[in-house]
Parts: structure tokens; C-alpha cells; sequence
């Protein structure tokens, strides 16, 4: 990764709030870790629907689930969810992240 990309991308999170440099290091934000949160959630949600419904296997999802990840609003995780019974792991067995707040 160029240095200058890495900068670009700290600067574009720091300004949505998501980070917090402090001295030589980040850390996020809460709202960081739960933007965080929501992408690893649709990213395995995605996943789930992938396989469970259009049958795809495990190993052809992950590249898709990659880019949908950050189009998935909340409306669409929400039908996501109903769709698939509010599940608990994607289909590789990893836990669906849901927030506490909820």
C-alpha cells in the first residue's frame, strides 16, 4: 500500500469520526467500531444469503461480499436478516456481530 493511499484513508476516517490518532497511534472511535461492526455484519450476512439461498459455494462469495459489503443499507440488511431468521455465523462458522445497543 502506498504511503500516501494509507494517509489519505486515516485523514478520510478521521474526518468521519471513525479514528482517532493519538500521538504515533489510532484507535477507533465508537462510532468507528460501530461502523466497523455494521460492515463485518453485512459482510457476512451477504455471505450467508449467498450460499444459503442462491447456493453458491463457500469458497465463490467472498470476493462479492467484499463489495457489496458497503452498498448494503439499512433497509437491505434488515430484509437480510428477516430473509435468513436473525442468523448467528456466516457460513464459515465466524459470529454475525450484532449491536449491543439493539
Amino acid at each position: 500500500v502506498d504511503t500516501s493511499d494509507l494517509e489519505k484513508v486515516l485523514s478520510r476516517l478521521m474526518k468521519k469520526r471513525y479514528l482517532l490518532k493519538q500521538g504515533q497511534h489510532y484507535r477507533l472511535t465508537s462510532n468507528g467500531r460501530i461502523e466497523a461492526m455494521r460492515i463485518v455484519r453485512s459482510h457476512r450476512l451477504w455471505e450467508l444469503y449467498l450460499t444459503q439461498r442462491m447456493k453458491f459455494k463457500e469458497d465463490h462469495i467472498h470476493g462479492s461480499a467484499e463489495t457489496i459489503e458497503h452498498l448494503i443499507t439499512p433497509d437491505i440488511e434488515l430484509e437480510l436478516l428477516k430473509e435468513l431468521d436473525f442468523p448467528k455465523e456466516d457460513p464459515h462458522k465466524k459470529a454475525i456481530p450484532y449491536d449491543s445497543r439493539n
